[in-house]
């Protein structure tokens, strides 16, 4: 990693944050249809419903941000703007989100939930979006947008770790000191709030000069822009017909549904399948979290050398086939549990390193045919495909636990319950990856055809002849 031109400040910059990546996005995944079910009282095909609502408004707006924040630059900046001034509601809105509201009528306290989260999900995006769009204009490079990624996610996932495993410890030691179940999980909004204010605030002053020399092109090419009529899906219908980008949207959409299935459905399973208490929750958290930061470096470096796509496929291929033997044999011991944990956890953290980098490498695509740079735009819509399998996975499971008899109201599930959370947290998250794999195996754009492709762009931009020998099949 020290031979890639990046300064550390840069890379310690973008990793810090990657918190509003990880807090929001991971509270929500994993606690928020829980907090419905167990906390608040509300049925589980309902919290479901809340969800779906919450991810479709977040998957409307989030390329209407990209396309806002492609076309937003100031001398001050561009993307790193558009973070600033996204940081505070996003952190009131996680206060928001598990605000204990104790009042007699269960509609008012959904209706109040509901669109906390969709106030959670506006700030996520206005910030999110933008710092997606940011490493793709930091770097061109292949490798270095790898490590940016690299370092996003090596913050990414210790943070990962204190929003899965904290809100259980913040709930038993509240319950301890004589908090309600409503009280305790008002002061873990309180804590993640103030977390996400302190690692984003050191994260934005280390990248304040990070667009540089990225906002001086931008600068010239303002009026350009300024004269096109924005006309956002005509963007995205462009944009959808690049065939390597559109195998790249479906292959996260595929993933994406298959592990939001798994991260929605784990606090049930811990629970009631593995009857695990809550400090022993966290320490699987622990070892879930230390898995995948042992072996990103190893991963990101496996990326760098072979490229991307066949270190992706490789990772999934374990995960797959174990998903599909324990949805027959069943997860038996404590053993099983965290083999089956060490998989997914690497199969997980490559997909979402990554997921990104494969998407920003089809903005060169893009230019080399258009001529211009949507990096926002590209961005955006690669979020989207990750909104639309998380919308797609929380209504399902919620239906299907709901099929399956699950009672939030229960000490103890029935069989039939405990079956359903073994079906959604290994045969069809296995079939979903399966899907994906498939699409990311005739995915075209490879480590060198890429190269290829940036020296080619380089050439075309400076006015130069080029060849497009190589690389023709990916544009």
């Amino acid at each position: 990693m020290s031979k890639i031109g990046l300064s550390l400040r840069t890379k310690i910059g973008y990793g810090f944050c990657a918190a509003a990546e990880s807090i929001p996005g991971n509270l929500l995944a994993v606690y928020f249809v829980f907090f419905l079910t167990d906390i608040v009282g509300v049925r589980a095909y309902i919290a479901g419903i809340i969800f779906f609502i919450v991810l479709l408004w977040d998957a409307l707006i989030d390329p209407i941000i990209g396309g806002l924040s492609d076309n937003y630059v100031t001398k001050k900046g561009r993307r790193l703007t558009w973070m600033k001034l996204s940081l505070l509601p996003l952190a009131i809105a996680i206060f928001l989100l598990f605000l204990p509201l104790e009042i007699n009528n269960q509609l008012i306290e959904t209706l109040f939930y509901l669109f906390a989260a969709i106030f959670v999900c506006s700030a996520y995006s206005a910030f999110a979006i933008p710092y997606f769009a940011l490493s793709s204009e930091i770097t061109p490079k292949h490798e270095e947008r790898n490590v940016l990624r690299f370092s996003a996610m090596i913050f990414y996932y210790p943070i990962l770790l204190i929003a899965t495993s904290g809100p259980m410890l913040i709930w038993e030691m509240a319950e301890e000191a004589g908090f309600s179940d409503r009280a305790a999980w008002g002061l873990v909004g309180v804590v993640f709030a103030v977390l996400l204010l302190i690692f984003c605030g050191i994260g934005l002053f280390l990248l304040r000069k990070s667009e540089k020399s990225s906002i001086i092109t931008a600068l010239e090419n303002k009026q350009a822009r300024n004269d096109e009529k924005k006309n956002y899906f005509k963007i995205w219908k462009e944009l959808w017909q690049h065939k390597s980008f559109k195998k790249i949207i479906i292959f996260i959409i595929a993933n994406m549904l298959g592990f939001s299935m798994i991260n929605t459905v784990i606090v049930y399973f811990l629970t009631y399948n593995m009857s695990m208490s809550e400090g022993e929750q966290a320490v699987f958290w622990v070892v879930y979290i230390a898995i995948i930061c042992t072996t990103l470096p190893f991963v990101t470096k496996l990326c760098n050398i072979f490229g991307k796509r066949p270190v992706t496929l490789a990772v999934m291929i374990p995960a797959i086939v174990l998903g599909v033997i324990l949805f027959f044999t069943g997860v038996n011991s404590y053993l099983v549990m965290y083999l089956y944990a060490a998989v997914i956890a690497i199969s997980s953290s490559c997909f979402f390193t990554f997921y990104l980098a494969f998407a920003h490498d089809c903005v060169e695509i893009d230019e080399f045919k258009t001529g211009k740079r949507r990096d926002g735009s590209l961005s955006a819509l690669a979020s989207l495909a990750h909104q639309i399998g998380l919308a797609l996975a929380l209504p399902f499971t919620g239906f299907f636990l709901e099929l399956t008899g699950y009672d939030g109201t229960a000490k103890a599930q029935s069989e039939t319950a405990l079956s359903g959370i073994i079906t959604i947290a290994t045969i069809i998250p296995a079939l979903l990856s399966f899907i994906s794999f498939m699409f990311l195996w005739f995915y075209p754009v490879t480590k060198k055809k890429y190269n290829l492709l940036h020296s080619a762009l380089e050439r075309k931009r400076a006015g130069e002849e080029y060849s497009t020998e190589g690389f023709a099949d990916i544009l």
